[in-house]
């Protein structure tokens, strides 16, 4: 997997903690941007952002509206393209959502968190 030095904002610290998805969770990652679909699999997200799987190619800094989609919840996020890694996936951080979408974010996070083993 190699990133692109073209299109990767420099790293910030973040402001909250990643959760890699266990295996055996799936959340669908979709969205509609120039007429085309963007669609993936996220495999780390967190309160601010996550980053997932998808052979879609958006330049960093581009902006639009993700549906995330797992059993039991299904919630709407404004972001932004802050790494995009060639034929692997993107990263983003989270720029806008609703009060109630932010409620289902955390009941999914405190949902992984709990399935994820500690080491």
């Amino acid at each position: 997997m190699k990133v692109d030095d073209s299109v990767a904002r420099p790293a910030k610290p973040r402001r909250h903690q990643r959760i890699v998805v266990p295996e055996g969770v799936t959340i669908r990652v979709s969205g509609v941007e120039d007429g085309r679909a963007v669609i993936g699999v996220a495999t780390v997200i967190g309160l601010d952002g996550m980053f997932f799987r998808t052979i879609a190619r958006r330049p960093v800094g581009s902006v639009m509206r993700l549906v995330l989609e797992c059993p039991g919840f299904s919630f709407q996020v404004a972001e932004c393209t802050v790494r995009s890694v060639n034929d692997y996936g993107m990263g983003t951080e989270f720029t806008a959502i609703t009060p109630e979408d932010q409620l289902e974010l955390t009941k999914l996070l405190l949902q992984l968190r709990v399935r994820v083993p500690h080491s």
